[in-house]
């Protein structure tokens, strides 16, 4: 028995208006849930979870030793790991999870040319990209911000007086949220610049972690290999936001041969380069 239509019409939406804003954060919502595998089969949430779990493996192992050998371990956590060194422990899992996530928040919709669809609705092109670098942030945040400040709990937790000792550290806390968003804005909006120019999640998952990882070999064998001057280390783009979040305590001062204004200023550099491709490549145009 064969089926028809009987009627096709587009209806008026009667539910309530609640602006771009709310628009904006909704779709930065829906994407990082996406990102993360929410709503989707469990393969698709192992290796984001996996690696966010991965990373806190420091902090948890340090944390466990000071809890069962109080007496073997007297001596602070922050000198078993310190703050400014966990980063550079954790820097291949920063690096994957960039790999897994950026293509995954921006490269479905490219090959399923659904920007215009966005775009004639309260989206613009700007409030897209602002969406899709917050959906970026919650995850990095979770491997570059979440595992430090539980090891800052940890800390607190063991002192002989914590309310003291947090008191003590303040600036530390401080220095551990300013340095998480340093390096997840870094990788935030380089994964998301390499994603856009391409509409397979494996062609941008492959170019974003072949530029990183040539990158770095490429300002190692100039500096250790061909003796070229120590500002050559600034080519290496994984060591820069990690670099630069060592500096913004006190004992990652002296940590590397270029000062912190070279390292500061690669990092604004990559960071200009990066918006600046996002921004042409979202144009209001699903080209």
């Amino acid at each position: 028995m064969g089926t028809r239509v009987e009627d096709l019409r587009y209806t008026s939406y009667d539910g309530e208006r609640r602006g771009s804003v709310a628009c904006v954060a909704a779709l930065t919502r829906q994407s990082a849930l996406h990102a993360l595998g929410f709503g989707r089969s469990w393969r698709a949430k192992f290796i984001p979870l996996g690696l966010i779990a991965l990373c806190f493996g420091p902090a948890i192992v340090v944390l466990g030793l000071r809890a069962l050998f109080a007496q073997q371990f007297p001596e602070p956590l922050t000198d078993l790991v310190p703050y400014e060194a966990y980063y550079n422990v954790i820097s291949i899992g920063i690096l994957a999870l960039a790999g897994v996530v950026a293509p995954d928040l921006l490269c479905p919709d490219r090959r399923d040319r659904v920007l215009d669809l966005y775009f004639a609705t309260a989206v613009s092109p700007r409030q897209y990209l602002v969406a899709k670098l917050a959906a970026a942030l919650v995850p990095l945040l979770g491997v570059t911000l979440a595992p430090v400040l539980f090891l800052f709990g940890g800390n607190v937790l063991f002192a002989l007086h914590p309310f003291g000792y947090l008191q003590d550290h303040l600036g530390d806390l401080a220095r551990i949220v300013t340095a998480g968003f340093v390096i997840a804005s870094f990788y935030g909006l380089l994964g998301l610049a390499a994603s856009s120019l391409t509409a397979r999640r494996a062609f941008a998952m492959g170019g974003l972690v072949g530029l990183l990882i040539a990158s770095s070999a490429t300002g190692g064998v100039l500096v250790e290999g061909l003796g070229a001057d120590s500002s050559a280390q600034l080519l290496a783009l994984p060591a820069i936001p990690i670099v630069l979040a060592e500096r913004i305590f006190p004992d990652g001062d002296d940590l590397v041969g270029v000062g912190t204004a070279g390292w500061l200023l690669a990092y604004a550099a990559v960071c200009v380069v990066a918006l600046a491709v996002l921004l042409f490549r979202y144009r209001g145009s699903d080209e």
